[in-house]
């Protein structure tokens, strides 16, 4: 079963692999809101080409657990949850240099709201007709995201 999803994975994102490719167009950031949160995610082109037929799946990611209060001996439930995760996609046919993306949360109603939930990290994967890419961003101590895998200046970092 899990051989079969990492090869789903692989085939829909077109990474060979789960590690950040050198290949890395996109850069994020969190656009805020006057009362906390954020108001977006904003992916922009910083390559210095035309991204033609792009695809990725990206997770917004919290890594602190949420705790409950209360006897566990009187409920299922368990003491704590998992980090809570937002999910987006986004496709298109081209995407222009210094062009960018937004996402915000969105509800099954459809409802789209704010990222409300702190961010820790940010991991998207993906395809275009210029190569795969998979990046990951992680929350500084100044509350700014910073690739993970790379230096600010997009250079990869030395392994």
């Amino acid at each position: 079963m899990r051989l079969s999803a990492a090869i789903a994975l692989t085939f829909l994102t077109g990474c060979a692999s789960l590690d950040n490719t050198s290949f890395a167009p996109l850069d994020a950031k969190l656009e805020a809101t006057g009362s906390g949160g954020a108001q977006y995610l904003v992916l922009v082109n910083t390559s210095s080409q035309t991204l033609h037929h792009y695809r990725f799946t990206g997770e917004i990611q919290n890594d602190n657990t949420l705790m409950y209060m209360g006897n566990n001996s009187f409920s299922q439930l368990p003491s704590r949850a998992p980090a809570t995760t937002y999910v987006f996609r986004g496709f298109g046919e081209v995407l222009e240099p210094g062009k960018e993306m937004r996402f915000r949360t969105q509800s099954g109603a459809g409802v789209q709201g704010s990222i409300h939930i702190p961010v820790s990290s940010i991991q998207i994967s993906g395809t275009c007709d210029e190569g795969p890419f998979r990046q990951g961003w992680q929350m500084n101590g100044a509350g700014q995201l910073q690739p993970v895998g790379r230096k600010a200046n997009g250079s990869p970092t030395p392994p």
